[in-house]
């Protein structure tokens, strides 16, 4: 069964999983409100209990009052300043192997409690994937509907994408 709870008055009734995804009004308040996958709705519920956990004990532990650890929170939220790419010859650096730069994949582990550590020595920044991806985000703009179609797929558990490329210019398609 999917979830419909209203963000106004917090109504909650279970509804069948055809509905995911689609809006209706809420019965109590008449807002517009969401269908949610339960176990979607559920595990981002339990992320958010379990950041609100590891804040109250960060404060218990140093010390910290409610007003510090909500601005550490904001601080924490922040990503890091990306690198300058045009200054950086992605086939010879090691720039990219800093904290800063693999500390987000460390803290999505740690959001699936899952122990992961990175080591920068091992780290291989010699050039073909970060060219590929320099590539790929230049060329966002022509690849954006074949990655809406490759988050589509994956959302709904299909094995394959197509994407016709009749329709598009001779650039588009290379």
């Amino acid at each position: 069964m999917a979830l419909l709870r209203c963000g106004r008055c917090g109504f909650l009734r279970e509804v069948p999983n055809q509905h995911i995804g689609k809006k209706v009004r809420c019965p109590d308040c008449k807002e517009s409100s969401p269908i949610h996958d339960t176990a979607v709705f559920v595990s981002r519920l339990i992320e958010k209990y379990r950041e609100q956990t590891r804040l109250l004990k960060a404060c218990q532990e140093g010390g910290l009052t409610a007003e510090d650890s909500g601005a550490r929170a904001n601080a924490e939220a922040k990503s890091p300043e990306p690198l300058p790419l045009a200054d950086i010859e992605l086939s010879n650096t090691t720039a990219l192997t800093n904290e800063a730069q693999f500390a987000p994949i460390i803290d999505w582990f740690d959001n699936k409690r899952i122990s992961a550590q990175a080591n920068p020595d091992a780290i291989d920044t010699t050039g073909f994937f970060d060219e590929i991806a320099c590539l790929l985000g230049e060329n966002y703009s022509a690849l954006y509907e074949l990655h809406d179609k490759i988050k589509y797929v994956q959302n709904k558990g299909y094995l394959d994408v197509k994407q016709e490329l009749v329709k598009s210019s001779k650039e588009e398609a290379s």
